[in-house]
């Protein structure tokens, strides 16, 4: 199990579908950009604004890179809800450009991830390629969207 985050301009929806009952939400729609970063054995997400990872694998990135409070609140919730959107602010972006310029002063790999079948020493830094990533798509939609935000599936 895991998250599906999508960054980009936040939308309302609607259901009606079981009518009289009706619900809304913040939707933020996936798409791809030729200039958006991608990695080697990273094919799901190509060159998209949404990525999958477990929830394990999330938890512990924003551990290691420093970004656990900008994803979630203090009894260790995400933030927005699960599913969920929520607003980027000018600040949360630079704390990820931050945390990406820290991460890029000690890398010694380039960003990307080994294959699925791959036995030997690592070859790619995965938590830089999730902090390249996070942090293009956090800048894009502060850039470029109305309603800059986070939402996960």
């Amino acid at each position: 199990m895991g998250y599906t985050f999508t960054i980009g301009n936040a939308k309302p929806k609607h259901h009606k579908d079981d009518f009289p009952y009706l619900s809304a939400e913040w939707a933020v729609e996936g798409m791809t950009h030729p200039d958006a970063p991608t990695f080697p054995n990273d094919e799901m997400t190509g060159n998209s604004n949404q990525r999958s990872p477990s929830y394990s694998v999330w938890s512990q990135f924003c551990r290691e890179v420093g970004l656990s409070s900008i994803f979630y609140d203090e009894r260790g919730h995400l933030l927005g809800s699960h599913p969920g959107c929520y607003g980027l602010t000018p600040e949360m972006v630079a704390e990820v450009s931050t945390a990406l310029a820290r991460w890029k002063a000690k890398a010694t790999l380039p960003p990307g991830f080994e294959g699925w079948n791959y036995e030997g020493p690592p070859r790619y830094d995965y938590q830089l390629a999730r902090l390249t990533w996070l942090d293009w798509w956090c800048r894009w939609a502060i850039e470029n969207c109305e309603t800059p935000a986070i939402a996960n599936y």
